[in-house]
């Protein structure tokens, strides 16, 4: 298939759109098995309400505990299945597409005049075609992995609202919350990833530049002035990686500690 080309200012849903289109049958196949393995994960929860309910003796028993307990297996069996296709066709096209992406590049690359260089320094570049390729390969699959998470979500609040409604706004509340708080933080999020990557591309490209000029090192015995230099542009860069990473672990923390909140006080609620 001939790869579809590319404009030199790239927009994102266009760009998103050309390479969804370059691999049309495995993103189709990724994205069944992702809709097909979120919508799964209501199923054990329904297992166990008819296992309790069974067992209290609410609802007739028609089947044998050796029948639930191959049952379960059953479909924590079929979940590895989905999940185990998910994966294949997800990083499959993650790798088709990325593949496709840095040969453009390249060639564009190559077509340049001589006197023409690049408009980054060559430790850019390099990250250029390592990270931001990666992460453009993988913002397709993101999109089926949503609408999963959303239908899942939909189809769970439904069930549980049947259930009993006041818990079920009750435990939302605190997630509601959550979401505006992780929408407000989205921009120093961000603003710390675009530093890190700034460090990164800086140490990437002294160490490029160095050994390119490693005769002139030499000859100038300076050896230990870049081993100094590279020690403080790396120092830069941990730096810059610790705080994104603290700040995006402690979003990912409250995140977590909120829906174990939301279990607690629905059990408590329950009870």
């Amino acid at each position: 298939m001939t790869p579809p080309a590319l404009s030199p200012t790239l927009k994102t849903w266009p760009a998103v759109w050309g390479l969804i289109r370059y691999q049309p049958v495995v993103f189709a196949l990724h994205t069944f098995f992702t809709l097909l393995l979120f919508a799964a994960q209501v199923l054990p929860g329904l297992l166990e309400k008819f296992i309790f309910d069974t067992l209290t003796e609410r609802a007739p028993v028609t089947i044998g505990v050796w029948a639930l307990v191959a049952l379960v297996v059953a479909v924590e069996v079929a979940r590895i299945g989905v999940a185990l296709g998910s994966e294949w066709y997800g990083w499959t096209f993650r790798y088709v597409v990325g593949a496709l992406m840095r040969r453009n590049v390249f060639v564009s690359i190559l077509r340049r005049p001589a006197d023409n260089s690049l408009p980054v320094s060559p430790g850019e570049a390099i990250n250029r075609l390592r990270n931001d390729v990666g992460e453009l390969g993988d913002f397709p699959t993101w999109l089926p992995d949503q609408a999963g998470k959303m239908l899942a979500a939909i189809v769970a609040i439904g069930i549980m609202a049947r259930i009993n409604l006041t818990i079920t706004l009750v435990i939302f509340l605190p997630l509601t919350l959550i979401l505006v708080l992780a929408r407000r933080m989205w921009g120093r999020i961000l603003q710390y990833a675009h530093a890190s990557g700034q460090a990164t591309d800086t140490v990437t490209g002294f160490l490029g530049e160095a050994f390119d000029a490693v005769l002139a090192v030499k000859v100038a015995d300076a050896e230990n002035d870049v081993a100094a230099r590279f020690a403080h542009l790396n120092e830069a860069r941990r730096i810059a990686e610790v705080r994104e990473q603290i700040f995006r672990r402690l979003l990912d923390s409250i995140n977590a500690s909120t829906v174990t909140f939301g279990i607690g006080v629905m059990l408590l609620l329950a009870g």
